[in-house]
């Protein structure tokens, strides 16, 4: 709750001009950026019973999936039965600590690489075929971020079915490390 309401004042500040220092101003004036671009409501999607899907977009519509879609994608990559990759995005010397059952690591740091490699390099590397631009993958790393970032590099270069699973590694575990 505390959070928000630093946000809302920060918010507040923003849209009020003379309560931020000139500095912060003249910046705003440079950008030409309205403050309702700093904020972005989330759109909540309804989607078939057995698709991929993902119930917010976060930041430039990078489709966020929780713990439960998480968990019956991770069951169906197991099974055989999944349509789909998990990745884990986090460096190799996190990896001690625990994955998602189902995972691939390619560490962030490999990211925007292995994405230009071929099926060869990806099956000798990873242990799978290269990820093509209509499969579904969901991304996590430690806390989101760094598969927030991963997940947004692949929308951009067209793999449109990228989904970040925002609570990652702390909220499966329900711990840090």
């Amino acid at each position: 709750m505390r959070s928000w309401l630093v946000w809302s004042s920060f918010l507040t500040a923003l849209a009020t001009p003379g309560r931020l220092p000139r500095s912060v101003q003249s910046f705003r004036k440079i950008r030409h950026m309205p403050v309702s671009s700093c904020t972005r409501r989330l759109r909540v999607r309804a989607a078939p019973r057995n698709s991929f899907r993902a119930y917010t977009t976060g930041t430039m519509g990078v489709p966020v999936v929780d713990k439960a879609f998480v968990e019956d994608f991770a069951d169906g990559i197991r099974a055989g039965q999944g349509e789909g990759i998990l990745i884990d995005v986090r460096e190799r010397n996190e990896l001690p600590y625990g994955m998602i059952p189902g995972a691939v690591n390619i560490p962030l740091s490999e990211f925007v690489q292995a994405l230009e490699k071929d099926t060869q390099f990806w099956e000798k590397q990873y242990g799978i075929p290269k990820v093509e631009v209509d499969d579904n993958v969901v991304v996590y790393c430690k806390s989101g971020m760094r598969s927030h970032q991963a997940a947004a590099y692949a929308a951009a270069k067209g793999y449109p079915n990228w989904a970040n699973y925002a609570g990652s590694y702390i909220d499966w575990f329900g711990r840090a490390y």
